[in-house]
């Protein structure tokens, strides 16, 4: 849905929603914290 409103490449996009959903999920904007909810390899 977001490629609609932006004209980004596919990993940006990626990384946009995935930001999103890990802010939802962990409810701070705590980068470090924000980092813990993905779930990816990001490291803290």
């Amino acid at each position: 849905m977001l490629q609609q409103h932006l004209q980004w490449n596919a990993a940006r996009l990626a990384f946009v929603s995935t930001f999103l959903i890990a802010l939802m999920r962990v409810k701070t904007v705590n980068l470090a914290e924000i980092a813990t909810g993905f779930s990816g390899k990001a490291k803290v």
